[in-house]
């Protein structure tokens, strides 16, 4: 499903750890055209001898503060992996080295490492201009209903689109809208409030269970070890039953992309 808002969480904490306070001694790019050429990569010298600051989530992606006056702007999204190593490793896009250590970066889909000044962080383009975060405190049942405030739209667009919402992919969603009881075709209008009370509090324990476990089992932290939070409905459970009711769970396209429900438990 690709890297999420516990994902990302569990990666900076770990940087946070791991990295900073460190100095930037060399960077290597491997010799990919293609990735450099699209801007997956833009990245130069500027940053050697700089020294690793705070890193923090924010959507999917992680923002790691190189002082003075820059930002490292990491996506792995699915498939990319942020690694750290004591010994060098032969399978890298973006190597960066310590004195003890270092950080490899392997970007896949539409992911990216990125550089920009400090005072460009909020206006970057891209991930820029995101929601908040369900983890910010601002995030409350309150503010919550201010955002689903467009009535015709459907549920799984607006915890999907990042721009009202940052930080959930179609992997969580998952879960959450199970947890909640509510179909992803639903439309925000055909909410009553104890819907919209069972939707905001799902998202917020889904997330959080799954930032205690180190993000889901199939992705992988700083240290390549995968997380624990293991989730109710993907792609294996297809024709499987219910873990609640045991009614056959059903695969729907929504939005585009593929939604797993139990026909009976979300209405």
């Amino acid at each position: 499903m690709g890297v999420e808002l516990p994902e990302v969480v569990t990666l900076a904490r770990q940087m946070n750890v791991e990295i900073k306070g460190k100095t930037i001694e060399h960077l290597h790019i491997r010799d990919d055209w293609e990735l450099i050429k699209t801007g997956a990569i833009i990245l130069d010298e500027s940053i050697i001898k700089k020294k690793i600051g705070q890193a923090y989530a924010k959507g999917k992606w992680v923002n790691v503060a190189l002082e003075p006056g820059l930002y490292l702007l990491l996506a792995p999204e699915m498939g990319g992996r942020i690694l750290v190593h004591e010994k060098l490793p032969e399978d890298y896009h973006v190597r960066i080295d310590f004195v003890d250590s270092c950080l490899t970066i392997r970007i896949q889909g539409w992911g990216f490492v990125r550089i920009c000044k400090e005072s460009e962080i909020d206006a970057y383009r891209y991930p820029g201009e995101l929601g908040l975060s369900p983890l910010d405190e601002k995030f409350t049942y309150e503010r919550f209903c201010e955002i689903l405030g467009a009535p015709r739209t459907n549920i799984k667009s607006i915890l999907l689109g990042q721009k009202k919402i940052a930080g959930i992919g179609n992997g969580y969603l998952q879960d959450i809208l199970f947890r909640a009881k509510i179909h992803p075709k639903r439309k925000i209008a055909a909410l009553n409030d104890d819907e919209k009370g069972n939707l905001y509090n799902a998202t917020k324990d889904v997330l959080n269970e799954a930032i205690q476990c180190g993000g889901r089992n199939s992705e992988y932290d700083l240290y390549n070890s995968p997380g624990g939070y293991k989730s109710i409905l993907n792609s294996r459970m297809k024709g499987k039953p219910c873990p609640v009711c045991e009614t056959t769970i059903e695969k729907l396209t929504v939005q585009g992309s593929s939604s797993y429900i139990c026909p009976f438990c979300q209405k």
